[in-house]
């Protein structure tokens, strides 16, 4: 079959300017770093830590004023968030572990550097894709849970003290 000399084809789609890169290496560094198997059982197992203090919330509520009398020392939402907040930083670690620490290496790898700096990408935009899809999964995880855990720290408060646990909130973010 012979080769045909088809000429010059002008491009057909539509054409974005180079500011659109960075969003470009986001989503793409988005999908490479979720198939980490480390990512994926950090970001799915990242509820233990909040099954205790949501036990005790839920405990408290459902067993009423005698069993509260126990456990009122116990139910200090500020405090519950400072320990979730300890304990989910190992979580973070095997996010930064599967996904940040293998995000410019396996570009040094396969020589990649190349490929991404060979388009009008400018080393800004691609630490900007890099950087911001493990801040997304951390994130993720740490507002997330503690987010969870102030909306119950409000909803079942036995003590009445809803609107000062719900300012707890903007400090966990």
């Amino acid at each position: 079959m012979p080769v045909y000399d088809l000429g010059y084809k002008p491009y057909q789609g539509i054409r974005h300017g180079a500011s659109h890169n960075a969003w470009v290496l986001i989503r793409q560094g988005t999908r490479r770093d979720w198939g980490s198997v480390l990512v994926k059982i950090a970001v799915f197992s990242s509820f233990l830590p909040i099954l205790w203090p949501a036990g005790k919330r839920v405990f408290a509520m459902f067993t009423g004023a005698r069993a509260l009398e126990l456990v009122h020392e116990d139910l200090e939402l500020a405090t519950d968030l400072r320990k979730l907040s300890g304990w989910l930083l190992l979580w973070v670690f095997g996010i930064a572990l599967g996904a940040g620490a293998r995000a410019i290496s396996d570009d040094l790898r396969t020589k990649a550097f190349q490929f991404y700096f060979s388009k009008p990408t400018t080393p800004q935009q691609y630490a900007i894709g890099r950087v911001v899809p493990v801040a997304f999964f951390v994130f993720l995880v740490m507002f997330g849970w503690s987010l969870v855990l102030t909306l119950l720290g409000v909803f079942l408060d036995p003590r009445g003290m809803h609107l000062q646990d719900l300012g707890l909130l903007f400090p966990s973010a």
